[in-house]
Order: C-alpha cells, then structure tokens, then sequence
C-alpha cells in the first residue's frame, strides 16, 4: 500500500512539473528534445550562474539565446525570466550530404560526409600519410557508431618517446576540431 501512494505522489509531481511547461515549450521538447529560446539579462554578470544550467549560444551584451533539456528549462525558469521560444536553429535544415566516392571527384568542402563517408575519410588520411597520421576508435556513439580520431605526427612521435602534435577529431556536423597541443 505504502509503495502505491509513493507512486502517486511522484505522478501528482511529475504532472505539476509538466503544468509548469507551456504548450509551446512541451512541443519543442518533443521534436527536438529540447527547446530553443531567447531572453534578455541587464548584464554579463547575470549570465554566471545561468551557464551552469543552460547551454548559451549566442550573447550580444543583452540578449541571449540559448538551449535547454526539459529539466534545464525548469531550472532556468526558477530565475524568473521572460523569454520567447525561437524556431530551432536545426529546423528545415537540409544539408548536402556525400558519399566518400563523391567527395574524391567533387568540390570537398561543400558536402556533409555521410557515416560511411566520414569513416572512409578518417582511414584514407592513415592511408594516404603512413607514419604521420594514426586512426583509433575511441569507443562508440549512444547509436552504436565509431567514434574516431586521427592522431598526426603519430608514428615518429611515438617512435621519438614523444607527444603527438595533433590530434583530429570529425565532429560530424561540418566542424572539424583540432587540439595544438604538443
């Protein structure tokens, strides 16, 4: 009996928390697992304690936009701003995705590489510059794919007891990320 009313007061909860969220808010979690929105502060100083709880995209001395997960959004409701929900940044986007077949013959920087493109990708680079650059899968994504860097000045480095010099990593979304560090 104790662990039905146990079960019903976290219902009763989770629905209250829920009320909280307006329609337009529980849509945009729903399509995007997260919602988009914009609202102003008076100054930086404001944003210090906001970072630790939503992720900032963008901030022009006033207005900031940013991200958050339903239990982000709660938090940042608790601060007591106003805010508009913006249209996702992602919505409607439509990138132009290539094989690793057509990024060889075509104009490279165009494209985003699809899975097996970007796999193919990462090992030709091993391919093309044996002793400079090494491919290591350092795991796997939540969906089960790869995920792999490409590790310049490797081979001689390592031969050397020394650091590599660069280290790739294919970010997927048209970013590619580097670390200088040596």
């Amino acid at each position: 009996m104790k662990y039905l009313l146990v079960l019903a007061i976290m219902a009763v909860f989770a629905l209250n928390l829920k009320a909280q969220l307006g329609a337009d808010i529980q849509a945009e979690l729903k399509k995007n697992g997260e919602v988009y929105f914009t609202f102003e502060v008076q100054s930086a100083k404001e944003l210090a304690a906001l970072t630790k709880i939503i992720s900032i995209d963008n901030f022009d001395g006033q207005q900031v936009w940013a991200y958050a997960s339903e239990k982000e959004f709660l938090a940042f409701q608790s601060f007591g701003f106003d805010y508009k929900v913006q249209a996702h940044p992602n919505e409607n986007f439509n990138p132009n995705m290539a094989t690793f077949e057509q990024i060889q013959n075509g104009d490279a920087w165009n494209y985003y590489p699809t899975y097996d493109a970007y796999i193919s990708m990462m090992y030709q680079f091993e391919t093309d510059h044996p002793g400079l650059c090494d491919v290591f899968s350092i795991g796997t994504s939540v969906n089960g794919r790869q995920l792999l860097v490409v590790v310049l000045g490797a081979s001689s480095a390592r031969e050397r007891g020394e650091k590599a010099a660069q280290l790739l990593t294919e970010a997927l979304n048209g970013e590619l990320r580097g670390t200088g560090k040596s």
